[in-house]
């Protein structure tokens, strides 16, 4: 019984280049799942910055006489509520970011463990090959 058992056990053992073939394919989509994270995370403060300098260039043209005083205001009232808002999303983002794992180490376990897994099987006990 034993030997059928670990005879079919070695069929699930991986070939040779297939663990860094799954390696591969899980890290890109994992990495492509939480992409929106990470990238955004790098927009948001772009944005910020070129609505701070949106402020600046009302105050210079307020200055030139180009434009009123309750224009400039407004474009300042305008450009503080949207950085209020990215900075509400940069926020959330960085929690969202700190839940998500680097699982590079996870998965180099995980794929060593699977290339040893006749090992751990002729390792055990009688109680474990049982279980």
């Amino acid at each position: 019984m034993n030997a059928d058992f670990e005879a079919e056990l070695l069929k699930y053992l991986p070939r040779e280049g297939i663990v860094e073939i799954f390696t591969r394919t899980i890290k890109g989509q994992y990495n492509s799942q939480t992409f929106s994270i990470v990238d955004d995370r790098k927009d948001y403060p772009k944005q910020t910055e070129d609505l701070v300098k949106k402020i600046d260039r009302g105050h210079e043209l307020l200055l030139d006489g180009h434009v009123e005083g309750g224009d400039v205001q407004a474009i300042k009232n305008n450009c503080n509520n949207r950085i209020e808002i990215l900075e509400a999303r940069i926020n959330d983002l960085n929690v969202e970011n700190a839940a998500v794992p680097n699982i590079e180490g996870l998965l180099l376990k995980a794929m060593r463990n699977i290339e040893q897994l006749d090992e751990f099987y002729d390792k055990s006990s009688v109680e474990g090959k049982d279980f």
